[in-house]
Parts: structure tokens; C-alpha cells; sequence
């Protein structure tokens, strides 16, 4: 995310601040200690290269007070090095954390908000679209007006209607594959999750992943372990709650079984979770990292359910982008994240879409992509959907307020398009001289590391230049890409795709937006 990357870019320029800053200021440096806690020799400390700029003895100044230096670092570490920081920073009403990282975010985010809101004339098509997301997604009345019809127009774009509130559904009118390609292309890659991102190996090369599919609870141990038992009932009363607010809207009756379709839903999204790697197992950076074609993986991983014909078919219904479809070929190179995953999902498919009677399989589909469309939707719909989803928030994460709509909205225009919220920041707060000090800082670090390899005497020459190699193979993606500043029709023409819809409310609304990351496929970073 673009403000992830920020936040780690905020440290680094801290740190390139204090580097550069001028004015000194007198520091006490007392002798350092040993092991036993005897003193040492305190000439072992080079006075140059002790930092003495206001920055320095700021940040220091903030350690010490954050610091509890009335608790025996041997008896209880973290209350001495961390203690008075959780008294002086208590955790606020609208999150359900609070550390350094959040107080940069909740700084970062204030900064957005007031760019997003600056009267200025955009000259920037991106830019503009992008504000245009902001005022959408923060103009209340429009949205109290417009109800649930921006995902009842959604649903009717994707597959028409949702069987588990339309006893009138046909299921001959619904193909998976095609469904699944609308989805993909609006940007909602459930069961089966598709995006382009940099190949592990070689990060100047995008290639397809094909990933597990997000789920409707936070973490896949909240499905199965016990002391989750608490959240698992409190989606199950967000499935009623959201459901029958929409069935209020649609002016429609419950189904008899309602409940028991919710349940089979939050079951087989159970059992995808089962199928899912672990949180542990996706840090993993080998386990998540199955190099192969297309064809191979759709003729060894996921090739009960649909042939490799069908599935290459729908793969190019994805994207209206003619480059992109010429660039999707079956011997194209793709990471498939857990293998496992896509032959464990095929099985399970197959059972709905391959027993001699699909009907209800496809029933069933079509109402979890509905759940899933409508849980997506929640937060951006009127005040009585969104007060039912922060009832779930409550009873998750343990929030007490709901977070103020300006930052909703940031954090969702972000999302929508990061290289146009971070090209208005980094104009107004970075600047190119700031990346160059910061690109300085690296080289610097990587000519230090060069010195090290060359005349460490541990290592033999084949691993020396092995290492070597490695090093000069290393590329920086420091701060932002230039074009966000020196080339804003490069800008432009990324998100030429994303459109401005009538009313201005479906603006912020996902399923309007082309599939506008797929364009990367085609480019190199």
C-alpha cells in the first residue's frame, strides 16, 4: 500500500534528517558499562561520530520519556524500555491498537485529507479522479439517499440477482467462469484470488500470482479455534443483519431457511479457510513462491472443474485491454502461492458444478459470491448497513467508536488509487531532492556492504562472488516512482480506465472501476 510505504519512508527520511541537520546541541555521554555492569574504556567512543543535532537529541529526548526506568530491565524489559509510552498514549476510542506505526498513519492519513479537500484546480486527470472519490465517498447525504442501489446495481452487473433473496432465480442464466470474470475484472477476486505483482526472483519483471481468496473473517483460526466462538457468532448475526436490511430494501421476503443458508455459506467459507495457508505460512517467502506456466498449472493444479480451454477463455474476458489479453498466453510464467489450495477449491467446485445436477451448486455459488459482494460493499452503503457492520467491528476487535468518515474515506481513495493520492503527497511534502538524499543514503550503505564482502577472510572466493553478484543485482524502490513527478500523463494514463459515473455517489463504489492493476502485466516497473 502506498501509505505503508510512506510510513517506512517517513522513518527513513527522519533518519535522513538527522543526518543532515546543522545545528548542534551539547549531549552528556556517560561511560559505556560492561557485561557485569563494570565500566570500560569510554575512549573506545569516536566523539565524531556521535550525533548532537536538535533531531538527534529529540528523538533521544522521546526514547527517555517513553521509557520506565523504575522496572528492573533484568525483571520485566519491556515495561523499562516501553512502560510510560502505553501510559502517556492510551489506545483511542476508534482503533483497536495503538503504536508508532499508527501515530504515523493517523498522521499521514490528516495530511491526505487536507490535500483531498484543498481547493485547487486539477490539471491532473488522475488527480482529479481522485479527489472526485474523496467527495463522493464523503458526501453523506448523497449517500443516505442512494440506500443499497449501488449494490443492487453492482449485483445486476456481476450476475443479475442474489438467489437467497429472489425465489425467482434461474440457474441456467448462471455460469460461474463468466461470473468470475466480472468479478475479476471489478476488482473482487473471490474463491480464486488473480493479480500481477513483481516476480520474486527478478523484481523488474510482473507476473500473474494466483493467490487464496480472502475471507469474511479476519484470520482463518477465527473459523475453528474456541476462543473465537464470540466473533463466529458475531458474523453470523451480521449475515442476518446485512441480509435483511437488503431484503427491506428490495421490498422481498426472507426465505423459510434462511438461517440455514447462511450457514452452509459460513460453512464452506470454513472450509476454504481449512484449505488456506496459515498467517505463519504466508510470511514464508518459499512456501508462497510456485514458479510455473499457465498451462501447467491449469493441467496439474485445477483441471477437474473446467478445462484448460475454458478457463484460458474466461481468463481473457478478464480485461478490456487488448495488450493485456495478447499478453495472457499458456506459456506464460505464473506464481501460483499454494499450490495445494487450487487442487483442495477444484475438488470442492467440482462437487457443486459437476454432479450431473449443477442447479443447486450454482445456487449455492451464486449466493456466497452475493454475500461476499454485499460484506465488501457494507462500509460504503447507508448508515443502517454501516451500523451493522460496526456492531461486528465491536465485537472482533473490541473498537468503541467508529473511525470518523474523513478517514474511511482517505483510507478508501488511497486504496483505490495509490499513485494518485501518493503523487498529490509527494509533491506537497517530499519533493525530488528528499528521494535523492535518501537514494544517496543507500548507495552509501551498499558501497559499505561491497567493502565488507571484499575483504571478509571467512568467505571463499565462489560465495564472495556469488554475494557480489546478489549485491549488484539489488534495485531500489525507494519513496515513490519519478513519474509521479516529472510525468504526469504517464500518470494519466494509468488510470485512464477509472471513470467518473452518474450520480457522482457510484464513484466510489469498486465494481465501476476497470481492472486497472492488470495493466502492469504489460509493463515493467
Amino acid at each position: 500500500m502506498f501509505a505503508a510505504a510512506v510510513l517506512g519512508l517517513l522513518a527513513a527520511l527522519h533518519f535522513g534528517a538527522v543526518l543532515s541537520a546543522i545545528h548542534e546541541i551539547p549531549v552528556t555521554i556517560h561511560p559505556p558499562t560492561d557485561a557485569n555492569g563494570g565500566s570500560r574504556d569510554a575512549s573506545i567512543i569516536r566523539d565524531d561520530v556521535i550525533c548532537r543535532s536538535e533531531a538527534c537529541v529529540t528523538r533521544a529526548a522521546l526514547m527517555l520519556q517513553s521509557m520506565n526506568a523504575s522496572v528492573d530491565p533484568c525483571t520485566d524489559f519491556f515495561e523499562h524500555a516501553c512502560g510510560n509510552w502505553m501510559v502517556l498514549n492510551p489506545i483511542p476510542p476508534d482503533y483497536a491498537k495503538w503504536g508508532v506505526l499508527q501515530q504515523m498513519q493517523q498522521q499521514l492519513f490528516a495530511k491526505l485529507r487536507d490535500l483531498m479537500e484543498f481547493n485547487v484546480t486539477e490539471t491532473s486527470s488522475a488527480r482529479s479522479k481522485a479527489r472526485q472519490i474523496y467527495a463522493a465517498c464523503t458526501n453523506m447525504s448523497m449517500i443516505e439517499d442512494a440506500g443499497a442501489q449501488p449494490f443492487i446495481m453492482a449485483m445486476k452487473n456481476v450476475m443479475g440477482t442474489w438467489p437467497l433473496l429472489d425465489s425467482a432465480w434461474n440457474a441456467s442464466r448462471f455460469d460461474f467462469l463468466s461470473t468470475y470474470a466480472k468479478m475479476s475484472r471489478e476488482g473482487q477476486g473471490y474463491l480464486m484470488a488473480a493479480y500481477v505483482s513483481a516476480n520474486q526472483e527478478n523484481p523488474r519483471e510482473n507476473i500473474i500470482f494466483f493467490d487464496e481468496s480472502s475471507l469474511g473473517l479476519p484470520s482463518k483460526k477465527m473459523y475453528y479455534r474456541a476462543a473465537s466462538d464470540k466473533t463466529r457468532k458475531a458474523y453470523m448475526s451480521l449475515m442476518r443483519n446485512l441480509t435483511s436490511l437488503l431484503a427491506e430494501d428490495l421490498k422481498t421476503k426472507l426465505p423459510d431457511d434462511f438461517d440455514a443458508q447462511l450457514k452452509e455459506i459460513f460453512d464452506f467459507e470454513a472450509a476454504i479457510a481449512n484449505i488456506s495457508y496459515t498467517e505463519e505460512d504466508r510470511r514464508d517467502p518459499y512456501k508462497t513462491f510456485h514458479k510455473m506456466t499457465l498451462e501447467n498449472f491449469l493441467d496439474n493444479h485445477f483441471n477437474i472443474t473446467y478445462n484448460k480451454t475454458e478457463f484460458f477463455s474466461a481468463m481473457q474476458q478478464v480485461s478490456t485491454n487488448a495488450s493485456v489479453n495478447a499478453a495472457i498466453q499458456l506459456n506464460m510464467t505464473i506464481n501460483v502461492v499454494n499450490p495445494r489450495y487450487y487442487e483442495a477449491l477444484d475438488r470442492m467446485l467440482a462437487k457443486k458444478l459437476r454432479n450431473g445436477n449443477d442447479a443447486p451448486g450454482k445456487k449455492f455459488l451464486a449466493n456466497y459470491f452475493g454475500w461476499r459482494m454485499l460484506l465488501g460493499a457494507a462500509g460504503q452503503l447507508s448508515k443502517r448497513y454501516r451500523d451493522a457492520a460496526f456492531e461486528f467491528d465491536k465485537a472482533y476487535s473490541g473498537v468503541k467508536e467508529e473511525s470518523p468518515r474523513w478517514r474511511t474515506c482517505v483510507d478508501y481513495t488511497n486504496s483505490a488509487m495509490k499513485l494518485a493520492t501518493g503523487s498529490i503527497y509527494v509533491e506537497s511534502y517530499f519533493g525530488i531532492d528528499a528521494k535523492a538524499k535518501l537514494l544517496s543514503l543507500v548507495g552509501d550503505i551498499k558501497m559499505a556492504y561491497e567493502g565488507i564482502l571484499k575483504n571478509v577472510t571467512w568467505m571463499d572466493e565462489a560465495t564472495r562472488n556469488r554475494a557480489l553478484k546478489k549485491l549488484s543485482s539489488m534495485h531500489e524502490y525507494i519513496a515513490y516512482p519519478d513519474f509521479l513527478l516529472t510525468d504526469i500523463s504517464r500518470l494519466d494514463k494509468f488510470y485512464e480506465k477509472v471513470h467518473s459515473a452518474t450520480p457522482p455517489i457510484l464513484l466510489h463504489f469498486a465494481v465501476l472501476f476497470e481492472r486497472i492493476f492488470s495493466l502492469r502485466l504489460v509493463s515493467h516497473r
